[in-house]
């Protein structure tokens, strides 16, 4: 069997704590065996040294973290009483701006006054964009769509050549229904629509839908 002539300072973790326990642990092995460890390196005085420094450092840190802890706790008192303090001098120039009845008594006094929510009105895209063909018409389709919450009008748009983009004057529907899209007969045409809301709310132009026009 090889002997093997190397260690491992065994420690898992190298905290603070971990590096003075296997100090100790060496110098009083070593200590015991003196006769063994004639001439250590460094000597044991330089170990202990070493070690008192370390543990110093460590103490002076648990002090100091609990210090921290401490003051945390003040801090998060002070806090509450100064907002306690504050929302009772908010509720005294309430009462004055009231009095006076003048809400700028508010503003002057260093608070704000509350502003007012902002609406946004989004209208949907259209969806489910179709084209029929009228019955005994020719020249024309029916654009078919599901209806789009809060919608005021629809705007209805197509071309002949989506390479050239020629897309017609837009046509104006004040309701889903019967929407009735002239256009010349014989020929494919690509259909978009848009929905129009309330303060002139546009979506944007729905999925194009094709057919030939009868």
């Amino acid at each position: 069997m090889k002997l093997v002539f190397k260690g491992v300072l065994g420690i898992k973790r190298f905290t603070a704590l971990a590096l003075i326990q296997k100090s100790t642990l060496v110098q009083l092995s070593q200590g015991a065996n003196a006769a063994v460890f004639a001439t250590p390196e460094p000597t044991p005085a330089v170990l202990k040294a070493k070690t008192d420094a370390l543990q110093a450092s460590l103490d002076r840190i648990k002090a100091i973290e609990q210090q921290l802890a401490t003051e945390r706790e003040r801090l998060d008192a002070h806090a509450h009483e100064l907002k306690q303090a504050l929302e009772t001098n908010l509720a005294y120039v309430e009462k004055t701006a009231k009095a006076a009845n003048d809400p700028t008594i508010i503003l002057n006094g260093g608070y704000d006054v509350p502003s007012e929510p902002v609406k946004t009105t989004v209208i949907g895209v259209p969806q489910n964009v179709e084209l029929a063909e009228d019955a005994h018409t020719t020249g024309v389709l029916l654009v078919r769509l599901k209806a789009v919450t809060a919608a005021k009008a629809y705007i209805v748009r197509y071309c002949t050549d989506l390479a050239q983009a020629d897309w017609s004057v837009p046509q104006n529907f004040t309701s889903s229904v019967n929407m009735r899209l002239k256009a010349d007969a014989g020929k494919r045409i690509f259909v978009q629509v848009k929905a129009l809301g309330p303060k002139n709310m546009e979506s944007d132009w729905s999925d194009i839908a094709s057919r030939i026009v009868p």
